[in-house]
């Protein structure tokens, strides 16, 4: 595999942030590395703390083109979303599909979150393999898993999409 097109570019000081990161994974990024390692995930070979240009993705999935981010508290600050919306248009920009969830829908949803990213997996790995190598931009979904996909561009913000419902009103 051309590791040109898996890294995007990433120079050796990413390689090695994400060495150290990948020592020091948060809770929520343990308990879902803990069901995608090893291709426990429908045979799908995830990557922790992959880089990515000069970004870390917290995971990447190479055939499906995804990237997935666990938010916790930090993420609720109105910078830190607008860092969040930038990169994720960057990593758009590479053809890839960002989803984003909480450490709360890790930690108390944990099978919603793998259906979601089982089906998420499932339709951008038949989309990448009729798309064009040209093509840029990720799927853009619908909070209707039933409602068909449509177009190219964005991403998934999962605790509004999916209908998770919260168990207490102060979750990260």
């Amino acid at each position: 595999m051309d590791s040109r097109k898996m890294f995007y570019g990433a120079n050796p000081d990413v390689f090695e942030k994400a060495k150290t990161l990948r020592k020091h994974m948060t809770k929520e990024e343990k308990i879902l590395w803990n069901e995608l390692r090893a291709n426990k995930l429908e045979g799908l070979r995830f990557k922790p703390q992959h880089p990515i240009q000069f970004f870390m993705a917290d995971f990447y999935c190479h055939k499906a083109r995804l990237v997935i981010e666990i938010d916790g508290a930090s993420h609720i600050d109105p910078d830190q979303q607008e860092y969040d919306e930038q990169r994720t248009l960057q990593l758009e920009s590479l053809g890839l599909t960002v989803i984003r969830f909480k450490n709360w829908e890790v930690s108390n949803e944990l099978e919603g979150v793998l259906s979601t990213i089982k089906r998420v997996t499932a339709d951008l790995i038949v989309r990448n393999q009729s798309l064009t190598p040209t093509l840029k931009g990720g799927i853009d979904y619908q909070a209707d898993p039933n409602t068909p996909l449509q177009g190219v561009g964005g991403s998934i913000n999962l605790a509004h999409k999916i209908g998770f419902e919260r168990k207490s009103e102060s979750h990260e």
